[in-house]
């Protein structure tokens, strides 16, 4: 029997919808039996269909069971049904691999139609493999993976195409993948997509930005911007370097979390005493949820600095840098008071580090991410004396924006006091920049007298 697509009836669709619901899958099946030109309708205010909801829960016996109500030419209909944002039931990234192999073994069993056979609405991708279609927004199912986070289906996937490079954008805004996932903070799946192609690195969004200019600007994932309590600093401490999991295939195997690529592999060189430490931290976490939580940002802060070093060991945009113009100091005749924090009209027209002008290492030295600095200055120790289109240094962007443990870590360099005495393009030099309260952010009470007092503090330190 063929099924021609109808649409949809919510309230036919209310006594299935309470169905799937609750679980009560003998009263779902016999619905769909009963009503077999559902399967093919919309279930949902988002247009899914019961097969959609159905593979994204993971039950693999039911998704069987509806596909096989069906005959091969709305088999193959089903598995192409796009929602209202035009994503097939792979576009879920939430899908389990399991679930992904079922799909593609039916669609791979399946004779292709023919003609009239094919569905008009389905005419334009007729012999599109499910796997090359893409959503409103030109997503494939590998790039949605990404973006969802699933490493594991990602791996799946890519393992079932012969071109990756076809994947790596979509067509909406051609945002590489590797930039979608890094986006979205999955830094596992980034590691991985690295490691697949490195060039992915070089790509740039339509800003003109790199992934590590825009990891440069996420401070957060780094364990230099984020912020605890007394308490909290000592459980992070404490808490093991990696956090170990029991591998759901193998109860008696521990596995470990590889930060490089982001995948578990297996230890079986793990002390016990490391055992111990990382099973008595697990029974503390099921009964106390700010562990689990410390315990996820501690990974997060992990894979964001490995992530970091691998795009660093990759960048050389502090290669390019623009040279000081010759113009008048006003170092010497400056004077440090209330009177004149702003009394020049141009004292405050640098340009906000959040462009692709800027590079990481600026970007980074302004949102005072440590990780990133360091590394760059390790690799690169001449990258110091880059100099910003508008003539900012390192030196400028710490004063600036008052990241005072990257104006420490500058001050151990030699070349510190010769980029004190650089202008920028203003005619601004370090001093001024301590005087400017535009980017102004105070960690104290509020009120003038505070930030007056840090400003002299960082006059001091710049004096010494």
């Amino acid at each position: 029997m063929e099924i021609d697509e109808a649409s949809c009836d919510f309230h036919k669709m209310r006594k299935p919808q309470r169905d799937l619901e609750k679980g009560d899958w003998e009263s779902l099946m016999k619905f769909f039996q009963e009503h077999k030109k559902a399967v093919l309708e919309s279930f949902d205010f988002s247009a899914n269909t019961v097969i959609y909801r159905v593979a994204a829960l993971k039950k693999s016996q039911i998704l069987r069971n509806l596909l096989d109500m069906l005959s091969p030419r709305d088999q193959w209909h089903a598995l192409r049904i796009k929602n209202v944002h035009g994503n097939t039931i792979l576009h879920n990234g939430e899908l389990s691999v399991e679930i992904a192999k079922i799909i593609l073994e039916y669609e791979k069993e399946l004779p292709r139609p023919m003609g009239k056979q094919i569905y008009p609405q389905q005419q334009e991708k007729k012999y599109l493999p499910l796997l090359e279609i893409r959503n409103a927004k030109g997503e494939t199912p590998i790039y949605r993976a990404a973006l969802d986070g699933n490493l594991k289906l990602l791996k799946y996937f890519t393992n079932q195409v012969v071109d990756l490079k076809m994947h790596y954008h979509r067509n909406q805004d051609k945002l590489s993948i590797l930039h979608a996932s890094v986006s979205a903070g999955y830094f596992a799946v980034a590691l991985w997509l690295l490691k697949m192609d490195s060039a992915l690195a070089n790509e740039k969004d339509d800003n003109g930005c790199t992934c590590l200019q825009l990891l440069s600007t996420m401070p957060i994932v780094f364990r230099s911007g984020t912020t605890f309590g007394a308490i909290e600093k000592l459980i992070y401490k404490f808490l093991p370097e990696f956090p170990y999991n029991v591998d759901d295939d193998d109860d008696n195997n521990i596995m470990v979390r590889d930060i490089e690529t982001g995948e578990n592999i297996r230890k079986h060189h793990i002390s016990v005493l490391s055992r111990i430490n990382s099973t008595i931290w697990k029974w503390l976490a099921e009964g106390w949820d700010a562990i689990e939580i410390i315990c996820t940002i501690k990974m997060i802060n992990k894979l964001a600095a490995v992530l970091a070093d691998v795009l660093v060991q990759k960048d050389n945009s502090w290669k390019k840098s623009f040279h000081y113009k010759q113009r008048p100091t006003k170092v010497s005749t400056a004077t440090f008071s209330p009177s004149n924090v702003s009394s020049e009209p141009d004292r405050d027209k640098q340009y906000t580090p959040s462009d692709s002008d800027y590079t990481p290492l600026l970007l980074a030295a302004a949102k005072g991410i440590v990780e990133i600095v360091e590394r760059i200055l390790e690799l690169y120790p001449e990258a110091i004396n880059h100099v910003s289109k508008d003539e900012l240094n390192i030196l400028h962007v710490a004063v600036i924006y008052r990241q005072k443990k990257i104006y420490q870590i500058v001050k151990k360099y030699e070349a510190c006091k010769a980029l004190s005495h650089r202008l920028a393009s203003n005619g601004n030099s370090v001093l001024h920049q301590v005087g400017s309260m535009k980017f102004y952010r105070g960690t104290h009470e509020a009120g003038i007298a505070y930030q007056l007092q840090e400003e002299l503090h960082w006059f001091h330190e710049r004096n010494l």
